[in-house]
């Protein structure tokens, strides 16, 4: 047996530089290997030990997937902390419920989630730690550590607690120890085929246990997981596309909504019949190469690599399963519980009997009471509820078996079938047992039905079978009454309604709460937690909102953005906005002043074609030329230079010992500024070192010398107004390859001598959102030997660079602060 923290030693060991987790940020790409993950958590771990944090202390870790998730996940199992991990979307009542259950330590979370820990539990954002390794400052100075150092953990210490998310009344914690979710991964090692060349794409949330099974696994193997930055189906395409991603882990719903998006696709184009035959003749072809041909131009959109989808979370419609199999995909389908460490039956990835959630795992025991319900044993198994005894002692039996609430059966190949809840199972009066699932299946095929909920209803005394429908439905009766000739007799829906929301209350793993919706049944009063206004925002409205920090309901279709405030800064945040949330990229110069909010829906609804006007070049960047720059620096450049400037150099020592990449930011007072910071950098900066170039300047007005400028200062373009995203986009791609950056805030050359110029508002953009030093550089004299408005020097004299302390802003940071005190400490300089 071994424990998780395994995985980290063994990848430090065999693969340290191979890739291991990557995340587009909005500007800025955070891609680690397996090295950088071992170091981050030792980090965690470090932090933990200087805030006294023990083995066996909880500590909660409120976050969304990113590789600081799995680094603070590790980090406090080196220590022997216990984690507990919260869904982003738990409502703050819900956390507060935890913290006073588990009494945490520490309290890890995001920077962009709000959170005000009360006495004695600090609060400690997981993502900045970044920006304080690069200055090697306060506790997150990494060190090595050995496999098995203190404290030591054994494999029935507790990893984890995992608490069911929106549940009402006392949240209940299902305690995982090392030996459980070791044990799970063990089983399933062979049944799961994933290599150290796979690129896994996550999109679950990382606080439930399925998710972290599939990680842990893939980690194991030293494979490559790639998180994605939203969960709009855009960005998510975008993604696979990107990274070439050939598997990933997804709920029933998104595999329901993709199907569904491709056949009403079809339906648009007028190729629905198309689509069907296809759909039938493909099953006539076992081979999975001639589907995928077949239904290329799907898998394009995948990035035609993607050929393995295990799901779980939920129940699968096997309908759904087999059209994803004509498609030429592999599903691997699975069933289990939080409680024993995910997963206790599973197909595997070339298993035809999709109507069934597979056979057992190895080392895990199933069998069916005499009421149906499915009771497991195995070491994956929890111990129980955290301190609630009450609940332990009623999971399960006398003799030692968990009670799984399913109910299902075992076929004699040793394939397991789910009926449905035995909680929501219906007894009719009768005696016939109906299962809501069977019904629901039924209902979700007719047209305008998005989803359906069955629950036995109480009315006068007597259990009705009730149907609640989600969708745009019309002519009800006419759709209960076909569903109703599909059924058998006990089963006939008695009473039926449609969900007032948009949709229904649900888990994290978009399972229907069906308590909820009973709830409302009875009392017709929406769940407290899915109340909102009448009507609710759309989401442009929310996001202008945000941006603008003005009521949603202000922005009715005819208002102008620009009206109510829409600054470049405010622009430049709302085109990245609707980017990451509805996946649709605009262009900035098609918002004018004339630009309405339903003109701003209509762009965003056509999805129109952004042409870039200039393009990022790799060519300046290549090896050779930058090993023929470094030359021609100092055999051409620098002796020129130095006919004409009698160059000081101050401040170095703020700058000795700083990591690159690093962002340096001078005032602009001359044509000839940019090579004399050249000049003034230490070899090893200089020599990676990239000036963005104002676009409409070098790249258009001086297009005839463009190519020299980009080859000797290895320029690239910056566009100041029309697509300043993309600037900021090529930054950060060139801070990624570790590039450092030169790039002048003022956005001109100053009428003032001293530069005294009020710097653009991407200043903070690029400040915040980098994530590395800025270095403010104050350049005196170089105006006296070329002034503004010439192009060749026109005398000798003194020229001081001054460079100024390294500066760090938090992901927190508001852009205008950041722009401020970059302004601050250049006029100090």
């Amino acid at each position: 047996m071994r424990l998780l923290t395994d995985i980290l030693y063994d990848n430090l060991e065999r693969d340290q530089n191979k890739r291991a987790l990557a995340i587009k940020l909005r500007y800025r790409t955070l891609t680690w290997n397996y090295q950088d993950l071992f170091q981050f958590a030792q980090g965690i771990a470090k932090i933990l030990e200087e805030r006294g944090v023990k083995k066996g202390d909880r500590v909660i870790l409120w976050a969304a997937n990113s590789p600081y998730w799995i680094g603070t996940f590790f980090g406090c199992l080196l220590r022997g902390a216990i984690v507990v991990p919260m869904h982003t979307e738990n409502t703050p009542e819900f956390i507060q419920k935890v913290i006073e259950q588990t009494e945490p330590k520490l309290f890890f979370k995001s920077s962009d989630l709000e959170w005000t820990c009360a006495e004695p539990v600090e609060c400690v954002d997981i993502d900045y730690f970044g920006t304080e390794k690069l200055l090697e400052s306060g506790s997150n100075s990494f060190s090595p550590n050995v496999r098995g150092e203190t404290p030591h953990i054994v494999e029935d210490d507790i990893a984890e607690i995992l608490y069911t998310s929106g549940t009402t009344g006392e949240p209940k914690g299902v305690v995982l120890t090392h030996r459980n979710i070791v044990s799970n991964l063990d089983s399933i090692w062979d049944i799961i085929p994933i290599d150290k060349s796979d690129r896994i794409l996550s999109i679950l949330p990382l606080s439930h246990i399925f998710e972290q099974v599939v990680e842990f696994r893939v980690l194991a193997a030293s494979a490559f997981i790639v998180y994605a930055p939203a969960l709009s189906s855009s960005l998510i395409k975008k993604t696979l596309r990107e990274y070439h991603v050939n598997k990933m882990a997804a709920v029933p719903e998104f595999l329901k909504r993709i199907i569904t998006r491709i056949e009403s696709e079809a339906e648009r184009k007028g190729k629905a019949r198309l689509l069907s035959f296809l759909f039938f003749f493909t099953r006539t072809i076992p081979i999975r190469a001639i589907r995928r041909a077949i239904f290329s131009n799907i898998h394009k959109q995948f990035g035609g690599k993607l050929d393995l989808v295990i799901s779980g979370g939920a129940a699968l419609d096997s309908k759904i399963a087999r059209k994803w199999q004509l498609l030429g995909m592999r599903i691997i389908q699975g069933y289990g519980l939080t409680e024993t460490s995910s997963v206790i039956s599973t197909l595997s990835p070339n298993d035809s009997n999709i109507i069934s959630v597979g056979k057992i795992i190895p080392g895990v025991e199933v069998k069916i009471s005499e009421g149906k319900e499915i009771l497991v044993k195995g070491l994956n198994v929890t111990q129980g509820y955290y301190k609630n005894k009450e609940k332990t002692k009623e999971l399960f039996t006398e003799d030692g078996w968990l009670k799984t609430g399913d109910l299902g059966s075992l076929d004699e190949a040793g394939y397991l079938y789910i009926r449905g809840r035995k909680k929501f199972m219906i007894l009719t009066p009768a005696g016939q047992n109906v299962y809501p699932e069977d019904i629901e299946a039924e209902l979700n095929k007719e047209p305008g039905v998005k989803d359906s909920a069955v629950m036995g209803l109480e009315k006068d005394g007597t259990i009705l079978i009730h149907a609640e429908l989600l969708g745009d439905i019309k002519n009800l009766e006419e759709v209960i009454a076909r569903v109703n000739q599909r059924l058998a007799s006990f089963q006939q829906i008695q009473s039926w309604s449609v969900w007032p929301l948009e949709d229904f209350p649900r888990t994290i793993t978009r399972k229907v709460k069906k308590y909820e919706v009973l709830d409302y049944l009875k009392k017709r009063e929406i769940p407290r937690a899915m109340r909102g206004p009448k009507e609710a925002a759309s989401p442009l409205a929310r996001i202008l909102s945000d941006v603008l920090g003005k009521p949603a309901n202000l922005f009715t279709k005819d208002i102008r953005v620009v009206s109510l405030g829409l600054d470049s800064l405010a622009r430049i945040e709302l085109i990245a906005r609707i980017e990451e949330e509805l996946g649709v990229e605009i262009d900035e110069s098609q918002i004018t002043p004339a630009t309405r909010v339903v003109d701003l829906e209509r762009l965003i609804e056509e999805k129109p074609s952004v042409k870039i006007k200039y393009v990022l070049r790799g060519w300046p960047r290549h090896p050779i030329i930058k090993q023929i720059r470094a030359v021609l620096f100092w055999i051409f450049i620098a002796p020129i230079f130095r006919i004409f400037i009698d160059l000081r150099v101050e401040g170095l020592e703020n700058i000795e010992n700083l990591a690159e990449p690093i962002i340096f930011m001078p005032n602009h007072i001359s044509d000839i500024d940019a090579p004399i910071i050249h000049l003034a950098l230490p070899g090893r900066i200089r020599r990676n070192l990239a000036a963005a170039a104002a676009a409409d300047v070098l790249f258009k007005k001086f297009w005839f010398v463009q190519p020299i400028i980009t080859f000797l200062l290895n320029s690239y373009p910056f566009s100041r107004k029309g697509q300043a995203r993309l600037a900021f986009k090529y930054t950060g791609e060139l801070i990624d390859k570790g590039w450092s950056i030169l790039v002048f805030p003022g956005g001109r050359i100053s009428h003032d001598p001293y530069g005294a110029l009020k710097l653009m508002g991407g200043t903070g953009v690029m400040a915040v959102e980098m994530q590395v030093p800025v270095v403010p550089v104050k350049i005196e004299g170089s105006n006296l030997i070329m002034p503004r408005g010439t192009h060749f020097p026109r005398r000798r004299g003194k020229v001081t660079v001054r460079f100024g302390k390294p500066l760090c802003f938090n992901p927190k940071t508001s852009y205008k602060e950041a722009t401020g005190r970059i302004q601050e400490e250049l006029r100090d300089l």
